[in-house]
């Protein structure tokens, strides 16, 4: 389930930037799929858990080096179009609070019972569009 959140949260994080561009589905998996498999087998865990808690020199390079990498991904994926250093920077910080928001709060939620909801109300429309006379009472 957390995958399925970290898409929708960088789907998010390029609704809110202008200048991050993600230009079909296949593109926003697979920047979800580089950026994990990135953080899996180049960056260490314990350098995260090593950043300060306050603005200093290393958690700032950090920061930037974190952007600079997400630049990277970005020219490798194709589809997926960012304008300028301070998205990059930028984007993996908003990406990284909205993944933790939509993990916390989505824990919570039935989504089964969402998703039956969702394709009840759809087979209700199609019935209504199409004038279906099963579905209409």
């Amino acid at each position: 389930m957390s995958f399925l959140f970290q898409v929708v949260a960088l789907a998010l994080t390029a609704l809110i930037l202008p200048g991050l561009k993600i230009n079909s589905l296949f593109s926003l998996v697979g920047l979800v799929g580089l950026i994990y498999l990135t953080n899996a087998y180049l960056w260490d865990a314990a350098l995260f858990y090593s950043v300060p808690d306050s603005l200093s020199l290393r958690a700032l390079l950090t920061l930037v080096c974190n952007g600079l990498l997400f630049f990277v991904l970005v020219r490798v994926l194709p589809g997926v179009e960012c304008r300028g250093i301070f998205t990059a920077i930028i984007t993996p910080v908003l990406f990284t609070i909205l993944t933790i928001t939509l993990s916390h709060f989505g824990e919570d939620v039935n989504w089964n019972s969402v998703g039956a909801s969702i394709l009840a109300t759809i087979d209700t429309l199609r019935g209504y569009l199409l004038g279906d006379s099963l579905n209409v009472p």
